[in-house]
């Protein structure tokens, strides 16, 4: 994920912060040889490492989780345990805190033009040597943030606070920048952070929002879903039309597909029952209906129940229905972005890019995207 500077805390969308490659069927539909560059410290390693490359793996995740890369190299002679790692890893990064990774995926199309992808900023996290046979393993984060905001789980009861203001605190804990996306901004009168990190605490109180956290480098975005699921499609794939290599299609096995929720509270002292139903699109669809009911959830008025019925409905149905597609290399396809499936029966229809995995080995390009139903 590419960064771009912003004043910290201004509103901005999510879509700002990722890289921008506009979609061609040229990329899709033809033949073309995959290009790739890898940088350290801001020096230019591909042909260094061209000859001894087993894969690169860049993993792009729609939110929570920060991106990664994996790079796997044949190390027969030991080289790169010796000298590389040793000289590069050690002794130029400080004891290999640090160390920046850059890499860039994309290829040639048939015209000798050159479509690239800056995959973004990476940090080294481990390095490690295995054998026989010898290889090295460099997995890096996109995640640069300093403090302990994502390892030292705290106990904690927060008062009278709002969504962007929590952001902000521990955006700054971890030396990041801002954004905050959302037209609302949610006040909470009291919660509990029970043995948690203060980033899985934000997290949470942001996804009982209906709302989403992504670290991107140096940034710390907020923002609603919707704002990309509404977005229009930047491709679309039909069942055995060849721009696929391979498809897997799933349902949830593990619960039921809901269509509507209801949200009941009973005021303990007044005995007053608040109570409210959100129905999906699906609802007038079905002929029998699937009921999510939640109850002793505390709330103040009808409005707001149907509100967190309609989250908590989403978030219940959320990967509910899912495909993957593996494709041949196209930087193009990020996480973030909705194509359309069609032919492909039940999971026809319209799907956010939850994950998009894109791998570079001997044999050439190639991207897996792991699709998620938009309802």
């Amino acid at each position: 994920m590419a960064k771009k500077k912003k004043k910290s805390g201004k509103k901005t969308l999510y879509a700002e912060l990722t890289p921008k490659v506009t979609q061609n069927d040229q990329i899709v539909d033809t033949a073309r040889q995959a290009k790739w560059r890898v940088k350290v410290k801001g020096v230019d390693v591909t042909d260094e490492i061209k000859k001894d490359l087993i894969s690169i793996d860049v993993k792009d995740i729609e939110d929570t989780e920060a991106d990664d890369l994996q790079i796997r190299l044949s190390d027969p002679d030991g080289k790169w345990l010796t000298k590389w790692l040793n000289d590069t890893v050690q002794k130029g990064s400080s004891g290999a805190k640090g160390l920046s990774v850059s890499v860039y995926l994309g290829m040639r199309d048939h015209t000798g033009k050159v479509v690239e992808q800056n995959n973004g900023r990476f940090i080294l996290d481990t390095m490690s040597h295995s054998g026989p046979p010898s290889v090295a393993t460099l997995k890096c984060t996109s995640v640069d943030f300093k403090g302990e905001i994502r390892s030292e789980e705290k106990e904690k009861t927060w008062a009278s606070f709002r969504l962007k203001s929590l952001t902000k605190k521990v955006a700054k804990a971890g030396g990041l920048k801002y954004y905050y996306q959302p037209k609302s901004n949610p006040k909470y009168t009291k919660i509990t952070q029970n043995k948690e990190t203060d980033l899985a605490f934000l997290i949470r109180c942001c996804r009982n929002k209906g709302y989403c956290v992504k670290i991107c480098g140096k940034n710390m975005v907020v923002y609603d879903p919707k704002s990309l699921e509404n977005n229009a499609t930047i491709h679309s794939f039909s069942f055995k039309d060849g721009q696929y290599t391979r498809w897997d299609c799933d349902t949830s096995s593990c619960d039921t597909t809901y269509d509507h929720c209801t949200v009941q509270y009973t005021n303990p002292s007044t005995g007053k029952v608040i109570k409210a139903t959100y129905k999906s699109k699906e609802y007038e669809k079905n002929e029998e209906h699937t009921l999510l009911s939640i109850t002793n959830k505390k709330v103040k008025s009808k409005k707001e129940a149907k509100k967190y019925a309609k989250i908590a409905l989403q978030l219940k149905n959320k990967f509910e229905r899912t495909c993957s597609l593996t494709i041949p290399g196209n930087p193009a396809m990020m996480s973030g972005l909705t194509i359309d499936l069609k032919g492909f029966g039940y999971w026809t229809g319209k799907y956010m890019i939850h994950e998009a995995t894109h791998q570079i080995t001997s044999s050439g390009y190639s991207t897996k995207l792991d699709l998620r139903y938009i309802d």
